[in-house]
């Protein structure tokens, strides 16, 4: 049998240590989370954000619009020109009497279709307290099944029996993978638009909208953010994933132009 000497046996030792630990660099370097990049607008407001993925540039790109009676904000996740997946909100703007009215938001993704309505458009907002009596429609849509039900102002939560699936659970997971490096930066949005409303956006379900009496436009800035979070609490089920939290950044801009328009 053929000796090795004790160097060889260093040296051959030496290069494996040093061969796992490059090896474990590369394995630390691919599960790191890529680098996001973010641009936003003169006032501050998120524009656009990006990341170098596996295949290409992945984009984050927001846009809002106030046309009629409606304000319409979306967010859309491309890879290179290819769409993702589209988050697009819809809330009322405000009419006298003012009514927590209602706020939508619609997904696609591929062949992916996933919408919830929340309509409380029969219930009357003031300047004293956030409604806490009765309860907003609820209608999802998901594929070509159909789901209603009633979401609960008291509780913020939707009635039971309730068994359609949030957005998380609509949308392939292969996109999911895309677009959950912004995760953080859409958390950062929602943050941003709860202390926007003073507690008035509550996206959270159980957690109840705060109304901030005594304040300028307190009604109607009330009823824009309280719809816009009570769509986003219907679609929930349990810890919001990439998706839902996309819904709540749609949901929440559209109802920061909302809340901007308000008048006294």
């Amino acid at each position: 049998m053929r000796r090795t000497s004790r160097r060889r046996l260093l040296a051959t030792s030496a290069w494996m240590t040093l061969g796992g630990w490059a090896a474990g660099e590369r394995q630390a370097a691919m599960a790191q989370p890529p680098l996001v990049t973010v641009r936003t607008g003169i006032f501050g407001d998120l524009l656009e954000a990006s990341y170098a993925g596996p295949q290409g540039i992945v984009r984050a790109i927001i846009t809002k619009e106030a046309t009629g009676a409606t304000v319409q904000a979306t967010i859309e996740i491309l890879q290179g020109d290819a769409s993702l997946v589209t988050v697009t909100a819809h809330t009322a703007m405000q009419t006298v009497p003012l009514t927590l009215g209602s706020a939508s938001f619609a997904l696609r993704a591929g062949a992916a279709r996933y919408r919830l309505r929340w309509d409380a458009g029969a219930i009357a907002v003031n300047a004293r307290e956030f409604p806490s009596d009765g309860s907003a429609l609820v209608e999802v849509r998901s594929g070509a099944q159909v789901w209603r039900g009633l979401f609960d102002l008291r509780t913020w939560s939707m009635r039971s029996p309730w068994e359609a699936p949030d957005a998380d659970a609509a949308v392939p997971p292969a996109v999911v993978d895309l677009a959950d490096p912004f995760a953080a930066v859409f958390q950062s949005l929602v943050v941003h638009d709860q202390g926007l409303s003073g507690g008035a956006f509550a996206p959270t379900p159980g957690v109840r909208p705060v109304l901030q009496a005594g304040t300028a436009n307190v009604a109607c800035s009330a009823a824009c953010w309280g719809a816009a979070g009570g769509a986003v609490a219907a679609a929930r089920v349990g810890a919001p994933g990439i998706i839902c939290i996309l819904a709540e950044g749609a949901c929440g801009t559209a109802a920061s132009v909302c809340h901007a328009m308000c008048r006294s």
